[in-house]
């Protein structure tokens, strides 16, 4: 049976819970949806919501299951699944559906869509993983949670029967404002507006790893509000480091959310050994993350 799409009015309900959730402003259109501060847009693409921010779709899409799973039995309200978005009536296999955690490696690997690739191989993202956990019956608690102007950090216990893992994901504010403002810095080369002074190549960055921006630079902005929906030209280094302190309220919630992603895998490899779940580099990250918990909290 062919999968329903879902309506533009259940994406809306779903937008409209996750900027209640995050004080966000919500505003809409022909095409979709908008997330502001932030200009995040939501659209429909084939049934299926669509954003270029993939922990907003994630969200998304968990809150869409969450309807379904509140939805009067019998309801048709669409869920994503496997291939793609289904409705519970129509789907195969749905969260609750394995016995074991054989079936939810299973249900991890079969969902192409909730997947990403690392090293040439398949990785669950953090819906996928959040699937699995209801399928083997996984109970997950955050025993550690920072959020302070330094750092952001979350630590997460996830148990099975006897047996139980923790995984913890931080990340530093001063790398998380270096990687925002060397994005832009690559988002606006794309578009032929070159913001880097790179009159000295060898010398294109700063001290502590930021990016020079010419002291001129401007960038367009969207913006959204009561007047409606123009593009506005800003400084460059104003609108990073304005985006950068919207944004960095939100990441202790995306440290949360990748904590579970990685305790689930943990929990779910065959042996038990956590290392199965990582490459050399995901290794790394695990110490240095541990380090800087340990110093935070001395």
């Amino acid at each position: 049976m062919a999968a329903r799409a879902i309506s533009k009015e259940e994406l809306g309900a779903a937008v409209k819970e996750y900027a209640t959730r995050k004080e966000l402003t919500m505003s809409t259109n022909d095409k979709g949806f908008c997330l502001m501060p932030g200009d995040v847009v939501i659209t429909l693409q084939d049934g299926k919501p669509s954003c270029s921010d993939t922990a907003i779709l994630d969200s998304l899409i968990e809150i869409l299951m969450d309807m379904a799973e509140n939805a009067p039995k019998g309801g048709n309200l669409a869920v994503r699944r496997g291939s793609g978005i289904t409705s519970r009536a129509q789907a195969g296999s749905v969260p609750g559906s394995a016995t074991n955690a054989a079936q939810a490696i299973q249900i991890m690997q079969a969902g192409k869509d909730l997947t990403y690739t690392v090293q040439k191989k398949q990785a669950p993202n953090a819906t996928m993983a959040l699937m699995a956990a209801t399928d083997a019956k996984i109970n997950l608690v955050e025993i550690n949670s920072i959020l302070t102007d330094e750092l952001a950090s979350s630590t997460i216990r996830a148990t099975r029967k006897d047996r139980s893992v923790d995984a913890t994901v931080s990340i530093r504010k001063a790398d998380f404002i270096n990687l925002l403002a060397w994005k832009e810095v690559q988002a606006q080369e794309a578009a032929k507006n070159y913001i880097l002074d790179d009159s000295d190549p060898l010398n294109i960055a700063l001290p502590n790893g930021f990016p020079r921006i010419k002291a001129d630079a401007m960038v367009a902005v969207r913006i959204n509000d009561e007047l409606g929906s123009r593009i506005e030209k800003r400084r460059a280094m104003i609108h990073i480091y304005l985006t950068a302190m919207q944004q960095w309220i939100f990441q202790q919630r995306q440290c949360q959310t990748k904590a579970k992603r990685n305790a689930i895998i943990q929990m779910l490899t065959s042996s038990g050994n956590p290392m199965e779940a990582m490459d050399e580099e995901e290794l790394a990250d695990e110490a240095m993350e541990s380090q800087i918990v340990q110093e935070a909290k001395a």
